[in-house]
């Protein structure tokens, strides 16, 4: 049966007993994750959408001093996260039908934009266990009061170590996360884990350079994507895969 999982003092119980388990076992702290993409219900979106969302992914790269995060929805959405814990830098990038932007923050910035804040959602913590490429996972599901009908479950692992929370994902969810479910509006989007490579990424991957064409969109009025019919096509046309963010940044 699932439990209710109250922030703060339950949560961080919590955290301290995942701790107390795994003490003396090598944590993996580099390496690359490749996630797969999978939309049910998909039909309810137009065809050019449907097609770009079955060849959708994710790609998690990590080591001990810096992070990585692409999400890939082809001709609808590139975002790119870039995370250097010594300098404290977070570079996000993403690329949309006409825009491309970029914006600078640090690590607690980011997180602030992810985690609960005190918003109308609830953590349950099952006590639901399973295995995704070899590693121990956890359940736990986050239930928005505010839209029923509306949630995720994520699968984590604490055998895994990216070094820095909140990229994608709230702080408030221990581990690495290797499966997420989202279900809203009738469709259910599912990232899993399919390979997980335990050499260390090339640095190349973790530069802080803003590439050409990129704005801040807090100096200029940028223009919001809209197909003929009238309705948006952009981050708002599907559900976002995850590893999600609670706050998405206007297009406005």
């Amino acid at each position: 049966m699932m439990s209710k999982f109250i922030p703060r003092t339950s949560f961080a119980l919590g955290i301290l007993f995942m701790c107390i388990s795994i003490t003396g076992y090598a944590q993996i702290t580099q390496g690359t994750i490749r996630y797969a993409v999978d939309y049910s219900n998909a039909e309810n979106l137009d065809s050019q959408t449907n097609d770009a969302v079955k060849s959708s992914g994710v790609t998690l790269s990590f080591d001990a001093n810096f992070l990585r995060f692409e999400r890939s929805i082809p001709d609808i959405l590139n975002e790119t996260i870039i995370i250097d814990k010594q300098k404290d830098s977070v570079l996000r990038l993403s690329q949309t039908l006409s825009n491309k932007t970029f914006f600078q923050m640090t690590i607690a910035e980011m997180q602030e934009n992810t985690d609960m804040n005190g918003n109308s959602v609830e953590l349950f913590l099952s006590n639901q266990k399973k295995e995704i490429l070899g590693y121990q996972c956890e359940e736990v599901t986050m239930i928005f009061t505010d839209f029923p009908g509306m949630e995720i479950i994520y699968w984590s692992t604490n055998d895994i170590d990216v070094g820095v929370a909140g990229y994608e994902v709230p702080s408030e969810i221990p581990g690495t996360v290797l499966k997420t479910i989202i279900r809203a509006n009738g469709m259910e989007v599912t990232t899993t884990a399919t390979e997980i490579i335990l050499e260390k990424p090339n640095t190349n991957l973790f530069a802080l350079t803003i590439p050409d064409g990129y704005r801040d969109p807090t100096l200029l009025h940028i223009n919001i994507d809209r197909p003929e019919n009238g309705s948006r096509l952009g981050n708002d046309s599907i559900p976002p895969p995850p590893p999600p963010s609670f706050q998405e940044e206007d297009d406005e």
